[in-house]
């Protein structure tokens, strides 16, 4: 007889999911670029503004939003400074917009993503990286995870400003 496969049952979500950053605005000309202008900061407006949702899935808890990162994070940071996730998951840009090309589907294509995703060197590279993974930390509760996905262009970058915050209990999943 063959045995019974052991079934791991979820427990249903809520009746009712609330949105965490429901309400939080991004301050307008907040300290959000670093070294100057560039184009990671999407806002330089004088009047607070709504976080751009991108997507919802209330009854399951899901909300994704397309904004500068550093401001978002500033703002839950702000709304929530004893941490507010248990886990995060990130896929920063990777800095390959730089007009290079790469073979998909044995055609050769570019790998230009936009403007958010051009190297300005790799000073300025990994300053972003540890910016952003400054902010995580602040808004992680404690004992909380960040999965951060890669390639070897930025990866390397990223584990090491993580040795360089270091101080907090970051469990690392690197996805390569």
């Amino acid at each position: 007889m063959p045995k019974k496969k052991k079934i791991t049952r979820y427990p249903d979500p809520p009746a009712e999911q609330i949105n965490p950053l429901d309400g939080i605005m991004l301050e307008g000309d907040s300290p959000t670029t670093l070294g100057g202008p560039s184009s990671h900061a999407a806002h330089s407006t004088s009047a607070p503004e709504l976080l751009h949702l991108a997507y919802e899935n209330s009854a399951n808890g899901i909300w994704l939003y397309n904004d500068n990162c550093l401001a978002v994070l500033d703002a839950i940071a702000a709304k929530y400074p004893e941490g507010r996730f248990d886990m995060i998951f990130a896929d920063p840009p990777y800095f390959l917009s730089n007009g290079g090309i790469t073979c998909h589907a044995g055609k050769m294509v570019s790998v230009h993503k936009g403007d958010w995703d051009k190297s300005r060197g790799p000073e300025w590279n990994h300053e972003f990286n540890t910016e952003w993974l400054r902010r995580c930390q602040k808004v992680l509760k404690p004992n909380g995870t960040i999965w951060v996905t890669g390639t070897h262009h930025v990866i390397f970058s990223v584990g090491f400003a993580m040795q360089q915050l270091g101080g907090v209990n970051l469990q690392v999943r690197i996805l390569l």
